[in-house]
């Protein structure tokens, strides 16, 4: 049932340019609209490691992840969801 919202909403946005739309599509499909986590979440992290993580990744997008320096002063356990995508 979510599906069919998401794509009603992406649907409305194409023929009438909405920030709103937009924003309840990417809430229906990922359970936020905010960019970071939806990105963090297409990379496979749970939304647990996003809470963990999030003040630590400095950008996330289709490139890759860049981390912020303190990223290597974390212990390896808290780390380790995102080691597997940083070089």
């Amino acid at each position: 049932m979510c599906n069919i919202f998401q794509v009603a909403f992406v649907k409305y946005n194409e023929r009438c340019p909405d920030e709103q739309a937009e924003k309840m599509a990417n809430l229906t499909k990922y359970g936020t609209y905010n960019t970071k986590h939806i990105w963090m979440l297409r990379y496979g992290m749970s939304f647990e490691d996003i809470e963990l993580l999030e003040d630590y990744i400095e950008s996330i997008d289709e490139r890759g992840i860049i981390v912020m320096q303190e990223f290597s002063n974390l212990p390896q356990k808290v780390k380790g969801c995102i080691d597997r995508f940083v070089e």
